[in-house]
């Protein structure tokens, strides 16, 4: 379970992608979240990259990180959405 990361997390699996969503005021590492830091968005999350190597290292399948605009999670209202395609 990544449960740690946040109270409010989803997974959504379509085809060959996948989906992380985690609730941000509810994130215990969010530097907004818990800090209230005025931050740009999309900016210092570490789980984008850590859920990637994760799936890549214990998985039989590779997945890479599906970017928008160089940006490595969008943020839809109180949700921060990390998408993942199977390679």
């Amino acid at each position: 379970s990544i449960s740690p990361i946040s109270s409010d997390v989803k997974l959504e699996k379509m085809d060959d992608n996948f989906v992380v969503k985690i609730r941000s005021s509810k994130c215990k590492f969010c530097p907004k979240g818990v800090g209230e830091a005025e931050l740009t968005e999309g900016t210092i999350c570490p789980f984008p990259g850590i859920v990637e190597e994760f799936v890549n290292y214990f998985s039989e399948k590779k997945v890479e990180l599906t970017r928008d605009q160089y940006r490595a999670l969008q943020k839809e209202n109180d949700w921060c959405i990390i998408k993942y395609k199977e390679i």
